[in-house]
């Protein structure tokens, strides 16, 4: 993705859908306040996506401070929920914010977090964070492509040769096919039926 310095109206980044907005920007704050001070400009700008529903993932930053909004949660949640009961259940809009500030701020910070977190707002402690959840939300999904199990996990047949207590067991234990004791010496021919059954039993896998 080509970079440059011109930014016009404050869009930062426009390309493949996705759009980032300095609404601290001179474009937006000549005759008006910084959105800090006054959160209007913004929640105007919120309230757009009513009509926009391709957008599903908003990313935003609460600055805390003195001379700041008193109330910065409460003025983003208010034009979140506008947007979120114009566009319904069918059209879902996932808020990520990070708050900078601290528990001196005259809007204290863990207040603010909690207040977001009440109004289903995912609260990120680093802007790094946030932008790589946003990116892992929007991301197009791979789906794996279905593979067969191989041959021997698909219905294993065994045939047993030796012991009749190793037939058994395999019994017992749900194995399908051939589970039958096989003689393979003198010793076992005449208990189990020689070379000859054996034979006889190989062909019925075969």
């Amino acid at each position: 993705m080509e970079t440059d310095a011109h930014h016009p109206d404050g869009v930062m980044l426009e390309a493949q859908g996705h759009r980032l907005v300095d609404l601290g920007d001179d474009a937006w704050t000549v005759g008006r306040p910084h959105p800090m001070i006054d959160p209007t400009t913004r929640s105007l700008e919120i309230e757009k996506l009513s009509q926009q529903p391709e957008t599903g993932v908003l990313l935003v930053d609460i600055v805390l401070g003195y001379g700041a909004c008193d109330d910065p949660a409460g003025a983003l949640l208010e034009a979140i929920n506008t947007v979120r009961s114009a566009r319904g259940s069918e059209q879902p809009l996932t808020v990520i914010a990070t708050v900078t500030g601290t528990e001196q701020d005259p809007q204290p910070r863990s207040q603010q977090i909690d207040a977001l977190l009440n109004g289903d707002v995912i609260v990120m402690n680093t802007l790094q964070e946030a932008v790589l959840l946003a990116h892992y939300l929007v991301a197009p999904r791979q789906h794996p492509t279905p593979v067969a199990p191989p041959a021997l996990l698909n219905g294993v047949q065994v045939i047993n040769v030796g012991l009749r207590s190793f037939a058994r067991d395999l019994q017992q234990a749900g194995c399908p096919g051939g589970a039958f004791p096989v003689g393979t010496d003198s010793r076992r021919q005449s208990a189990s039926g020689g070379p000859a059954q054996a034979t006889e039993l190989l062909t019925l896998f075969l």
